[in-house]
């Protein structure tokens, strides 16, 4: 942040590489594991400091020049412990099924946990389409048998992130101690770039962003 005699200056990482909404081609086990990992350290900072992203999907992860996932845009955040209406996508199935009835609830992080769950489930899939997404608790079997079939044996259990008791959903901090994403740490120790992401080229988009290698950052 700079300052003159008028006005404060924010300075924001250029990201111009894309989303993950723009994922072109089948996903490696490699890629996998560095998008998993990547993702849940993020929220597992994000939740430490008692923030709730709200509105975790492709779109709003973005992909640096070096291949890292950033989660971006927190126009929906809210603290942990937010009483009343939250907004969302209706019909999404990023939206956890605890905030699709009417009348107040406590947020908490395992509304992010449940979207995370979505969007691995998508990308080990193989397609991140609008009929994919039409409809979550079909999704909750259905792409947890591909991801089996698809030979991803040591991911994440989608089916312990997509829980529709929100207190049956594993924690980010507790995924980061599964057997899979330690295999994503031992794997960063000896690999300081991540494996390439083929994504288009979409125009700069700014905000908060979150992510990266190693200890998450924000902006």
């Amino acid at each position: 942040m700079g300052q003159t005699r008028d006005n404060h200056i924010w300075y924001l990482e250029h990201l111009e590489t894309g989303t993950l909404e723009s994922w072109k081609g089948a996903i490696e086990n490699t890629q996998m594991l560095q998008i998993s990992h990547e993702l849940v350290t993020a929220l597992q900072h994000l939740h430490s400091q008692g923030v709730i992203h709200m509105d975790l999907h492709p779109r709003n992860v973005i992909i640096d020049v070096r291949g890292h996932c950033r989660i971006a845009h927190f126009d929906r955040a809210v603290h942990a412990g937010h009483q009343g209406p939250v907004p969302t996508y209706e019909g999404s199935a990023y939206t956890p099924p605890e905030s699709r009835h009417p009348g107040n609830y406590e947020v908490n992080s395992a509304a992010d946990i449940w979207g995370l769950g979505v969007l691995l489930s998508e990308l080990v899939a193989g397609e991140l389409t609008e009929e994919v997404i039409l409809n979550a608790f079909e999704r909750q079997h259905t792409l947890s048998d591909a991801a089996a079939s698809r030979e991803f044996t040591q991911l994440i259990d989608v089916r312990y992130l997509l829980r529709d008791d929100p207190r049956e959903r594993l924690s980010a901090e507790c995924a980061l101690t599964t057997p899979y994403l330690e295999e994503a740490i031992a794997y960063a120790e000896y690999r300081q770039e991540p494996p390439f992401l083929r994504v288009a080229r979409v125009p700069v988009m700014s905000g908060p962003i979150v992510g990266g290698p190693g200890q998450p950052h924000a902006y």
